[in-house]
Parts: structure tokens; C-alpha cells; sequence
């Protein structure tokens, strides 16, 4: 389409020239170099924390080969540690009962005072927390678990002995034959009383 003005000189408008800024030329000279070097630093900021996580991951397998080598050595540390702490604790105790002197031949006579007849001790085994007794009962036509039951209480009432003990349990009960009677094994355990 064509225009025609016709409009005298002086009235006409004229087509504005396009100014040309300096601060937008230069603006674009510093993005063409700016772009490529942030770009640049990203890409290398990539690649050294890629290597450091090369590096860490080689670092961390070694790490994890030497726990898996130390795993008996660690085991073994753990069974020390508990033995050593088992051991402490019996020490701890058999250094409190040694501390209340017991009189152990009072403690023996009335174990053999206490005696019902037809019972009698096979074996005395002191540890460091309790005393063991294994014992025999003669089963000829009486009651032996009268005379079991007889002899704990016997302990139970006398102070002096029970006292010492913070529980007298009755282990387990078997019956043989010797010869032409019947026995009854049975055992008794003892246990010691730390007093503070």
C-alpha cells in the first residue's frame, strides 16, 4: 500500500532514527563473555566435587574393608569387656562377703545339726555368690521329701544361718537304687547375702 503525505515540509513528521546505546552494546560484549565463564566454573566446580566424591568413595570402601577385617578383634574386645565387667562384679561382692567374716565352721555345724536322719551330704561346692550342697536322702518306707523339706526348714528357722543367705533354693530331685534301697539325690543352693 502506498501512502502519500501531503502535508507541506515543515508539518510532516519524520521517522525517528533509531538511537543506538552504548550501554546496551556493551551490556551484550560482557553477557557474550560473561555467560561462557559462569558456565565454565559450574562445569569445573562439577568435576572437582566429582572427584571428591571418586576420591571419598575409594576412601570410605578401604575404611569399610578395614571394619569387616577388625569385626573379630572387635567381637573378641566385647567378650573381654563383659568377662572384665563379670569379673569386677564377683569381685566387688566376694570383697563385701569377706568384709562380714562369716564363721564358716558355725555355718558347718549347723548345716550338720540341721541333718534329718537318713539324710547326709554328698559334696560342698562354695562359689563366689552361693554355697552348692548335693545331697542323699534313704527312701527306706519314710518320707523323703518330709525330711528334704525338714532339713530346709530347719536352716529357714535358725537366724544365724539364714541370715547370711538371701535364698536357699531346692534344685532338682532323682531317685536311684543302690544295692537293696531306694535314695533320693537332691541338691540345695545357697545363695550369699552382700550386706552394705
Amino acid at each position: 500500500m502506498i501512502e502519500i503525505n501531503l502535508l507541506p515540509e515543515e508539518l510532516k513528521t519524520m521517522p525517528k532514527k533509531a538511537k543506538v546505546n552504548i550501554s546496551n552494546i556493551i551490556e551484550a560484549r560482557y553477557l557474550k563473555l560473561i555467560v561462557p565463564f559462569v558456565v565454565g566454573v559450574i562445569i569445573l566446580l562439577h568435576m572437582i566435587l566429582g572427584a571428591l566424591m571418586f576420591f571419598r568413595g575409594k576412601n570410605l570402601g578401604s575404611l569399610n574393608a578395614k571394619w569387616v577385617k577388625l569385626s573379630s578383634q572387635r567381637k573378641d574386645l566385647e567378650e573381654f569387656k563383659k568377662e572384665y565387667s563379670l569379673l569386677t562384679q564377683d569381685l566387688d561382692f566376694i570383697k563385701k562377703v569377706s568384709q562380714q567374716r562369716l564363721s564358716w565352721s558355725e555355718k558347718l555345724y549347723i548345716l550338720s545339726a540341721a541333718l534329718p536322719q537318713g539324710v547326709w551330704f554328698n559334696q560342698m561346692t562354695l562359689g563366689p555368690r552361693d554355697v552348692s550342697l548335693s545331697c542323699s536322702v534313704l527312701a527306706s518306707g519314710k518320707d523323703d521329701l518330709g525330711a528334704i523339706n525338714a532339713f530346709i526348714d530347719a536352716l529357714k528357722k535358725d537366724n544365724s544361718f539364714a541370715n547370711d543367705f538371701s535364698s536357699m533354693d531346692l534344685g532338682a530331685i532323682t531317685k536311684k537304687t543302690l544295692g537293696n534301697y531306694e535314695v533320693t539325690d537332691f541338691s540345695l543352693t545357697l545363695v550369699l547375702k552382700a550386706k552394705q
